[in-house]
């Protein structure tokens, strides 16, 4: 399904949010699950993209998250449950995940950067992340194998909750249900707001005189491993889109208005895709990944945060929402589109 269009003035008057309905977005929403709370409260999640370019280029998808510890005494302990639904809400794969350590009354614990360990923002410093199956393409959305020579799964959602907590006092507390495949539960609808703590909203719309659509926006980490080295890590935001015009494109030049967690735009940081890009078919997954990726200039990674950097040297600020849009086309026949009041 493709995005939905505003208007060029509200995203230039900053009323992003307010010109239409949230675009649609295939990516895939990590929430908590409303059937089975517990007392380490959801406090967001994200997808880490691994990038092994030897032996093989392929991609691994991680999922980590975060949790507040809302109980009246600390956790030392836990394990929990990462429920995978397909586009109709049923549960098609339970996989579960754990950790320890000593987490206190009140204090929200996630992934961490750096450590003793490399990339301990991947196997997490309190083992709240889960790897999964290898493939050769870079999908916006998790893509399961459930069943061997049969089409990938997508799965629009992943539901987090916990099965047993351990509690510094010895006791423990288990679950008196935990998520079963077969299961049904409500596709959670995603936000487009910005976050004050965690992952951020990533949105992507395009004007109404655009030739361009988009769709699938999504931000993540990319890590590249080679000859058993961690060489690289960084975030990257990407987009899908399809051309509506009967010309074909060879250049689009997008802006991500990168956001602070008040709301307010601090970054306006500008990429580009070029190719040749015919009416109607839509760009997305690629050997190399979605058609159109920033580059790491102006974004960095603390712990589950995404961070700007304005200025270069400059202090880090954190993303709450991201928002990409077309700003100009380039046609294959030298004529143009430029976005109005851009």
């Amino acid at each position: 399904m493709i995005g939905r269009r505003w208007t060029a003035t509200a995203f230039a008057a900053g009323a992003f949010l307010a010109a239409c309905a949230a675009a649609s977005a295939a990516t895939t929403l990590i929430a908590a699950d409303p059937d089975h709370p517990s007392a380490l409260a959801f406090a967001g999640g994200e997808i880490t993209m691994i990038k092994r370019e030897e032996p093989h280029f392929d991609y691994r998808a991680s999922i980590c998250t975060a949790f507040v510890n809302t109980a009246a005494q600390p956790v030392t302990r836990f394990t929990g449950t990462f429920a995978m639904l397909d586009a109709s809400g049923t549960v098609v794969r339970v996989e579960t995940f754990g950790g320890g350590g000593t987490f206190a009354p009140g204090q929200r614990f996630a992934i961490s950067e750096g450590g003793e360990r490399p990339f301990n923002s991947l196997y997490g410093a309190n083992g709240n992340c889960k790897l999964f199956e290898l493939h050769r393409t870079l999908y916006s959305a998790m893509m399961l194998d459930l069943v061997k020579g049969t089409p990938l799964t997508p799965t629009p959602a992943v539901l987090v909750s916990m099965r047993e907590i351990g509690y510094a006092d010895g006791t423990t507390w288990r679950a008196p249900q935990v998520p079963q495949i077969g299961d049904h539960a409500q596709v959670p609808v995603p936000s487009y707001d910005f976050v004050t703590t965690g992952w951020p909203a990533v949105d992507a719309r395009a004007d109404a005189s655009s030739p361009v659509e988009l769709s699938d926006p999504f931000a993540y980490v990319d890590a590249v491993f080679a000859a058993g080295r961690l060489l690289f890590i960084g975030p990257k935001l990407c987009v899908s889109f399809v051309n509506h015009d009967a010309r074909p494109i060879k250049r689009i030049h997008f802006v991500a208005a990168l956001d602070d967690t008040s709301g307010a735009t601090i970054v306006r940081q500008p990429f580009e895709t070029v190719g040749t890009f015919e009416k109607g078919v839509l760009y997305r997954d690629g050997r190399l990944g979605p058609m159109s990726c920033t580059g790491e200039q102006n974004l960095g990674k603390r712990s589950d945060t995404l961070v700007a950097v304005p200025t270069p040297r400059g202090a880090e600020v954190p993303i709450g929402r991201v928002r990409i849009m077309p700003v100009a086309v380039d046609f294959a026949d030298g004529t143009s589109w430029t976005l109005p009041n851009g």
